[in-house]
């Protein structure tokens, strides 16, 4: 994901707000995704884009990409805390090939703030877990790589499809009446409501994504930059 317009535009000032440094895992063979910030604000959780991300003290490095040489393969070491990690590990073959998204936002943006956005972001690093490199009481040290730096990986990843979007979109909960996003992708949170055929309606329960680009840009805009995955782009053949 390229970086979001209104993040540029407020790197470009001389007084930069805070960024916050944002880690989701995905644990691999399970519906479980684990969020992690290195840091909490006053003391206390906070959001973004409706996940709610827990302080646990994490270093990460090596996620520079250069267009010279190999892939890199950034290195995270997260602190056992409550040895949540060691359990993950213990359990979940070390973690291996669970998806890593690094994800680095300014202050502004999170949840209830008043320039709430989760769409504001730098580019989102995403990477695999190569190997667990250590493990002790203190912490757990994992090695990444990018997804398409895999052994025996084949290319293309996934089907190139040009008409439909292939994120998960939210769902909606009557009973709690909110909107649930545990196994969502797609970033879209704000409350302007759309059926599966683009229609605009004042029911948040028949909110439904039809997955073309028209869709994204009613809920984007035309100017913004869309985070579809689908390909309009491609040719028929």
């Amino acid at each position: 994901m390229t970086q979001s317009t209104k993040v540029t535009e407020q790197v470009q000032k001389l007084e930069v707000d805070t960024i916050i440094e944002l880690i989701q895992i995905d644990v691999i063979g399970t519906n479980t995704t684990l969020y992690i910030t290195s840091g909490a604000l006053n003391g206390s959780t906070f959001s973004f884009g409706g996940n709610t991300y827990s302080p646990i003290p994490f270093e990460a490095r090596g996620f520079e990409v250069s267009g010279k040489g190999q892939m890199p393969r950034p290195v995270i070491k997260v602190a056992n805390t409550n040895n949540i990690f060691s359990g993950l590990v213990s359990n979940f073959d070390d973690l291996v090939g669970s998806e890593i998204r690094r994800i680095r936002t300014l202050y502004r943006f999170l949840d209830n703030q008043p320039d709430a956005d989760a769409t504001a972001t730098f580019p989102i690093d995403v990477f695999v877990v190569e190997r667990k490199l250590t493990h002790n009481k203190l912490l757990v040290e994992l090695e990444l790589s990018a997804a398409i730096d895999q052994e025996d990986r084949k290319l293309p990843g996934r089907q190139v499809i040009r008409e439909t979007c292939t994120h998960r979109y939210r769902s909606y909960d009557s009973e709690a009446g909110a909107f649930v996003y545990t196994n969502a992708t797609c970033p879209y949170v704000a409350s302007s409501y759309f059926t599966n055929l683009g229609v605009a309606t004042g029911d948040p329960s028949r909110d439904m994504c039809g997955k073309r680009l028209s869709d994204c840009k009613r809920r984007f805009g035309n100017n913004a930059v869309l985070p579809t995955r689908a390909f309009p782009g491609t040719g028929k053949y």
